[in-house]
């Protein structure tokens, strides 16, 4: 069932462009391991990269770039990097409250 790619939701029934900034660790990694088969690698300054690419949105896709951590920055689309970021402050919460009570 997993295997067969069943365990997602997409959130869009249209391809989404993608960009995501990220840093030359990730570079062969993600050169080998695409995300679409049309998507371009670029650098953009020392050691930093974006990736341009069609998707599919799905709950795989963001769980990935959660996973990912601060190595990955999602540029595009706007409503995908803002819900990472809202992710990323609601687990930074867990283990510091004290820097991100609201108020």
């Amino acid at each position: 069932y997993v295997a067969a790619g069943n365990l997602h939701y997409c959130f869009s029934k249209e391809l989404v462009l993608l960009e995501l900034e990220f840093d030359a660790e990730l570079r062969d990694y993600l050169t080998d391991q695409k995300l679409s088969e049309n998507q371009m690698v670029n650098p953009i300054e020392d050691r930093r990269y974006v990736l341009v690419a069609q998707v599919a949105d799905t709950s795989t896709l963001r769980a990935w770039i959660l996973g990912m951590g601060g190595r990955v920055k999602v540029l595009r689309p706007r409503a995908m990097a803002e819900w990472v970021a809202g992710n990323a402050r609601a687990a930074a919460r867990l283990y510091d409250p004290a820097l991100y009570e609201e108020g």
